[in-house]
């Protein structure tokens, strides 16, 4: 955990500008209005659409979000950019993991399908 903290604290340093306290309020807003729409803008496959997942996931739960939609690339310009391909087998991978070895992957690849399955 300690390394964790270090390496925001060091990010910290190479911010320009921070809106954590805009981003924290509208969040607010939108959890309290219950009917929040947020897109997130995909940029590559791999450990980055893995986290984007993971943030729509905690967005949803958390509710902030109604919906999340996320936009993809209809084409890739670079190898890494994540196509809605890239999204449907990332979750197909991890709903298919073994519950036993990892329980939490398997489950939030299990949650990102319903979300799929109910649009």
């Amino acid at each position: 955990l300690d390394v964790f903290v270090n390496i925001l604290n060091a990010a910290d340093e190479n911010l320009l500008h921070d809106d954590t306290d805009l981003l924290t309020e509208r969040c607010e807003v939108l959890r309290e209005r219950g009917d929040g729409k947020i897109d997130i803008i995909v940029d590559n496959a791999g450990f980055e659409l893995v986290t984007d997942l993971a943030l729509a996931d905690h967005l949803v739960a958390s509710g902030v979000a109604q919906v999340v939609t996320f936009q993809l690339k209809g084409h890739p310009t670079f190898v890494s950019d994540a196509l809605e391909k890239d999204l449907l087998e990332t979750v197909e991978h991890y709903s298919s993991l073994d519950p036993e070895k990892y329980p939490n992957a398997h489950a939030a690849g299990l949650r990102w399908q319903k979300y799929l399955d109910e649009g």
